[in-house]
C-alpha cells in the first residue's frame, strides 16, 4: 500500500495570482495470491481526493476558496490472473475507474463530465531471463460519461462568481480497443 498528499504552489498569471490547486490525497494499493499450481491472482485499488481549489473570482482582490469542490473524487479497482508456463506468463484482467462527479479542467476551462470506464482484456508475459521481460497487452473498454451541457446553457463559474455560457464538452461514451506492449529490465 502507499498513500501520498500533495500540494501545488499558486498558479500566476501576468504577475496576479490566478489559481491554487487543493491538496490532494491518494491512496493505492495492489494484493497478490499465489495458488498451488494455478498462477497469480492481483487486485489493484486506488482513491483519490482533491479538496477545494482557491481561485480569483472577478473583482476580488486575492484567492478565494470556491465555495463547491470543483473537483471529483476517482476510485479504480483492477484485477487480474496469471497462469505460468515455463518462462511464459498469460492470463485475464479487467478494471472499473468512477470519477463521481464534475471536475474542473483548467487547461481547457471547462468541466470534465462524471464518468464510468470498465475495461477485459488478456495479458501475457515473456521473461527472456532474469533481468527482461516483455509484456502484451489488449483490453475491450467501455465509457460512459453523463450528460454535458447542452449549447447555449449556462453554468455557475467560481472564477466569474456567477453564470457563464457553458462549452459544450463533446461526448466520449464509446467502447474501443487498446492495445500496448512494452518491455522491463531489472539491472
Amino acid at each position: 500500500m502507499t498513500g501520498t498528499i500533495s500540494e501545488e504552489a499558486r498558479t500566476i498569471v501576468n504577475g496576479i495570482p490566478f489559481v491554487r490547486p487543493g491538496r490532494r490525497y491518494l491512496v493505492a494499493g495492489s494484493w497478490a495470491y499465489t495458488w498451488e499450481n494455478a498462477g497469480v491472482t492481483t487486485l489493484t485499488a486506488s482513491v483519490s481526493h482533491s479538496n477545494h481549489n482557491e481561485v480569483l473570482f472577478v473583482g476580488a482582490s486575492s484567492l478565494v476558496r470556491e465555495p463547491f469542490n470543483t473537483n471529483s473524487n476517482l476510485f479504480r479497482v483492477g484485477l487480474g490472473h496469471l497462469f505460468s508456463v515455463n518462462q511464459f506468463a498469460f492470463g485475464p484482467t479487467g478494471s472499473f475507474l468512477h470519477r463521481d462527479h464534475n471536475a474542473y479542467d483548467p487547461i481547457t476551462l471547462q468541466f470534465v463530465p462524471a464518468k464510468d470506464r470498465w475495461a477485459a482484456g488478456l495479458l501475457a508475459r515473456y521473461a527472456i531471463n532474469q533481468t527482461l521481460t516483455f509484456s502484451a497487452r489488449v483490453d475491450r473498454v467501455w465509457t460512459h460519461e453523463n450528460e454535458n451541457p447542452a449549447p447555449g446553457d449556462t453554468k455557475f463559474s467560481v472564477l466569474a462568481n456567477g453564470n457563464v455560457l457553458a462549452f459544450t464538452v463533446p461526448v466520449v461514451s464509446s467502447t474501443g480497443w487498446q492495445f500496448a506492449v512494452g518491455a522491463s529490465g531489472n539491472f
